[in-house]
C-alpha cells in the first residue's frame, strides 16, 4: 500500500493498546512543523500499549521544522509501553531544523510514573539534512516518580545530518532513568562526541558510499560494505529482512534494513551471433526486481556486431550462487563505423526473387512483415541493390521503394541488355538504418530485345 499526506502526519495511531504496522509505504511533504510519516502517541491511562511498526518505507518532504520518519512518543500518565521498529527504512528528502529520521521519546510533568521500552533493530536512516539526526533518543520533564526511557538499537544503519549526529541521545529535567544499550550500528561519523551520552560497543564507521549500493537512494548494501556479516543475529526476533529476504538462521547477520542486493541475472557476450557469447565470464550482473539497468565500461569497437544475454541466478541456502542454463532474453547490439550504437535494424525482408521481362527489365518480388513485439517499427522504404558480382554490400542502394504496409511488393528495373546482374534488398527506417541484407539472387540477365510475353487467349467453342 501507497499512502501519501499533505501538511499532516502520514499514520497517526494514539492510545490504542495493540497495533502493528507493516509493509507500508508512506510519504509526507509538510510546510507545518512536528508532523510525521508514522506518529504513534500515547496520552491515555491505559496501562500497557504495544506496537510494532516493521518493514515500512517513509519518505519525509518539507520545509517545516521537527519532521520525522517515524516518531514514537509517550507522555503524562502511568504507562508500561513496548514498541518495535524492526527492517525500517526512512528518507529525510527535505525538511527544516530537527527533523529526524527515527525518534523516540517519553515525557512527563506530573506526579505520575511513564515507562517506555523500544526495540529498534536493523533500521536504515538516510539523512544529509542540514541540522538533522538519524536516530534520537530522548527523555524530559521535571517531578514525579520517573521516567524511563529504555532503548535496545542494534544492527542500525544511519546516515548523519550536517549538524546534529547520527545518533542522538538526551535527558533533560531532572535526573530520571534511562537507559540505551546500542551496540552493531554503523554511521559515518561513530566517533563520542557524536555518539554522545549512548554506551555501545561495535560501533562502526564507514561513509555511506561505502556501505549502500547508492546512498539516498538504494539503501542495499554494496559489496565490501563493513555492514555485511557484522550485526548480531536476531533470529528468534524475525527472520527477514525489509523486501522479505531470509536473513539466514545460524549466520552472522547484516545490518540495516536490507541485506545485499540478491543478483538475479547475470549478463554475458559476444561478439557475432548467439555461438559467440562467453558464458564463462559474465560482464555484469542484476539485482532484485530491476527492470532495467546501465552497464557502464563495456568497450564496443567500430562496425561489429555484440550479442547480450541475460541468465537467471539462484541463491542457495547456503548464500552461494547458482548460475541456470536457460537464458531470459537475448539482444543483439551493433556498432557504426565510429562505435556508436547503429540503432534498432527493421526487419529483413522475405522471399526475393526475380523474374525477366521484356525492354530489358527485370521484375523484383519480395514480402515485408513487421516483428511482432520488437522495437523496431515499421521501415520507411526498401533498398534495391543490383550488381554484375555477388559481393554486395549494403549502404547505398541503387534504387528505392516506399514502404506502404505489410505484404507483397514488387518493382521494375531497366537494366543493360545481355548483362548478368545479382539482386538484394533491404528495409531500411528514416535514419536510415538498414535491416540485415536479404539472400542474393542471380545471375538473371537482361535482355532489351526479348519479346513482350505472349498473351493468352481463349475463347468458348460451344
Amino acid at each position: 500500500a501507497y499512502l501519501t499526506s499533505t501538511d499532516d502526519n502520514g499514520i497517526y495511531v494514539r492510545d490504542h493498546p495493540y497495533f502493528r504496522v507493516e509493509g507500508l509505504r508512506v510519504s509526507i511533504t509538510s510546510a507545518v512543523n512536528a508532523k510525521s510519516g508514522i506518529f504513534v502517541l500515547s496520552l491515555g491511562s491505559v496501562d500497557s500499549h504495544e506496537a510494532r511498526i516493521d518493514g515500512c518505507l517513509v519518505e519525509v518532504n518539507g520545509t517545516a521544522q521537527n519532521l520525522r520518519g517515524i516518531r514514537s512518543y509517550g507522555t503524562s500518565y502511568k504507562q508500561n509501553e513496548v514498541r518495535r521498529l524492526y527492517n525500517n527504512i526512512v528518507y529525510m528528502v527535505s525538511g527544516g531544523n530537527y527533523s529526524d529520521g527515527i525518534h523516540c521519546s517519553c515525557e512527563s510533568y506530573g506526579a505520575s510514573r511513564i515507562e517506555n521500552t523500544h526495540y529498534v533493530y536493523n533500521n536504515s536512516v538516510s539523512n544529509t539534512l542540514a541540522y538533522g539526526a538519524g536516530f534520537v533518543f530522548y527523555t524530559s520533564g521535571t517531578g514525579g516518580s520517573g521516567r524511563f526511557l529504555n532503548i535496545h538499537s542494534s544492527n542500525n544503519i544511519s546516515s548523519r545530518g550536517f549538524g546534529r549526529p547520527a545518533y542522538w541521545a538526551r535527558n533533560t529535567g531532572d535526573t530520571n532513568t534511562h537507559a540505551i544499550v546500542q551496540d552493531y550500528c554503523i554511521s559515518p561519523d561513530a566517533s563520542a562526541d557524536d555518539w554522545e551520552t549512548i554506551d555501545g560497543s561495535n560501533l562502526v564507521n564507514q561513509t555511506m558510499a561505502d556501505v549502500w549500493e547508492t546512498p539516498a537512494a538504494d539503501l542495499h548494501l554494496k559489496t565490501g560494505s563493513a555492514a555485511i556479516d557484522a550485526g548480531v543475529n536476531l533470529y528468534s526476533t524475525f527472520q527477514s529482512d525489509a523486501v522479505g529476504t531470509d536473513r539466514r538462521a545460524g549466520a552472522a547477520w547484516d545490518m540495516g534494513a536490507l541485506t545485499t542486493a540478491l543478483v538475479t541475472y547475470y549478463l554475458y557476450r559476444g561478439t557475432g551471433g548467439i555461438s559467440g557469447v562467453d558464458f564463462s565470464t559474465e560482464v555484469g550482473s542484476v539485482s532484485g526486481p530491476a527492470s532495467s539497468k546501465t552497464f557502464a565500461g563495456l568497450v564496443h569497437v567500430a562496425s561489429e556486431r555484440y550479442t547480450y544475454v541475460l541468465r537467471p541466478v539462484r541463491t542457495l541456502s547456503d548464500e552461494s550462487l547458482l548460475v541456470t542454463p536457460d537464458m531470459s532474453c537475448r539482444v543483439e547490439f551493433e556498432t557504426d563505423g565510429s562505435g556508436d550504437w547503429l540503432g534498432n535494424r527493421p526487419g529483413s525482408v522475405e522471399g526475393v526473387s526475380a523474374e525477366i521481362i521484356s525492354g530489358g527489365q527485370i521484375r523484383l518480388r519480395w514480402r515485408y512483415r513487421t516483428p511482432y513485439g520488437g522495437p523496431q517499427g515499421t521501415p520507411n522504404d526498401f533498398g534495391i541493390y543490383y550488381s554484375t558480382s555477388p559481393n554486395i554490400t549494403p549502404g547505398s542502394p541503387n534504387a528505392t521503394e516506399s514502404y506502404t504496409a505489410d505484404g507483397a511488393y514488387s518493382k521494375d528495373i531497366a537494366l543493360s541488355d545481355g548483362v548478368a546482374y545479382y539482386f538484394a534488398i533491404t528495409a531500411r527506417d528514416a535514419t536510415p538504418v538498414e535491416s540485415h541484407i536479404s539472400d542474393i539472387i542471380g545471375p538473371f540477365i537482361a535482355d532489351d530485345t526479348a519479346p513482350s510475353a505472349p498473351t493468352l487467349l481463349t475463347s468458348t467453342t460451344f
